[in-house]
């Protein structure tokens, strides 16, 4: 994700998860890097402090503080943290800055020595040539997203270009989400309705949510239709808004295009989310 993408999960988090708006810190960075889908040990918070200390831990790595938050920055999650408590740093984002609190801040030339006391450095990131980590599943959804972000605006034979398959010359909603998971890695199936991508297809197994996160699959209702007419790809959480990237949007079956749509958090979709919570040997 970029960096509006990342501050807007934890400003969203911080606003609505009634986990986030405690004195506790960890239970703010969880409700944070869950929504985000970066894991975090468990334990209480030394025993997270002991397990990301290791350096063998998922995709969290110790850095700098300054290189902490240059990948903040770059919409990678990172922390401070010592034996009580963690913080979640934020992206320098002049435009749309978190709120700062003890336990999510930015920093910058003007934080106080107080504030960072004793804390050590750690940033997440899904690439890594580490033999127990990141999480295979994880980067294939994480890739999942890249995919689709890449496709944005591109009309059915520029997607077709895009993705070095056949043009398929229908309405292809289905078709671009199931292309995006093949370049990610997940197999999706060969079906291109959304119907079909709602169920258990392509060796992939898919967990039911009315709580989205980003990688998850939205089948939408649309039309006042009553069954499942479209799908998307969730792509970023934030103030009260889920966003997602939709093929076949605004137009013919020829012209029309890749975008972004925006949904209520509160309302949804229409037929809620798919998650994906297994990938079998073919994908």
């Amino acid at each position: 994700m970029n960096k509006k993408q990342y501050n807007n999960v934890i400003e969203y988090t911080m606003k609505h998860e009634q986990s986030a708006q405690t004195d506790d810190s960890l239970s703010t960075a969880r409700a944070i890097f869950d929504n985000m889908g970066v894991a975090l040990p468990q334990g209480d918070i030394k025993a997270v402090y002991e397990t990301i200390k290791t350096d063998d831990y998922m995709g969290w790595k110790s850095c700098t503080m300054q290189e902490a938050q240059a990948a903040a920055d770059k919409g990678m999650a990172a922390i401070g943290i010592s034996e009580d408590r963690i913080v979640v740093l934020s992206a320098t984002d002049e435009e749309q800055p978190v709120t700062q609190t003890a336990s999510v801040m930015t920093l910058s030339e003007n934080t106080s020595a107080f504030a960072v006391d004793g804390l050590q450095y750690y940033s997440y990131s899904y690439v890594t040539t580490h033999p127990n980590t990141p999480d295979p599943m994880q980067v294939k959804i994480n890739n999942l997203v890249e995919w689709a972000l890449g496709a944005e605006g591109k009309k059915l034979h520029e997607c077709s270009e895009y993705f070095g398959v056949s043009n398929p010359h229908y309405g292809w909603c289905a078709w671009f989400v199931r292309l995006c998971g093949e370049k990610a890695g997940l197999n999706f199936g060969s079906s291109d309705s959304p119907t079909a991508l709602s169920g258990v297809y392509g060796n992939v197994d898919f967990s039911s949510t009315n709580k989205p996160k980003v990688g998850d699959l939205a089948f939408i209702i649309t039309h006042g239709e009553s069954s499942i007419g479209h799908i998307g790809i969730v792509i970023s959480i934030g103030n009260g808004q889920i966003t997602t990237m939709e093929g076949n949007m605004s137009g013919s079956t020829d012209t029309s295009t890749v975008k972004k749509a925006y949904y209520s958090y509160e309302t949804g979709v229409g037929d809620g989310y798919g998650r994906i919570a297994r990938i079998g040997k073919n994908s």
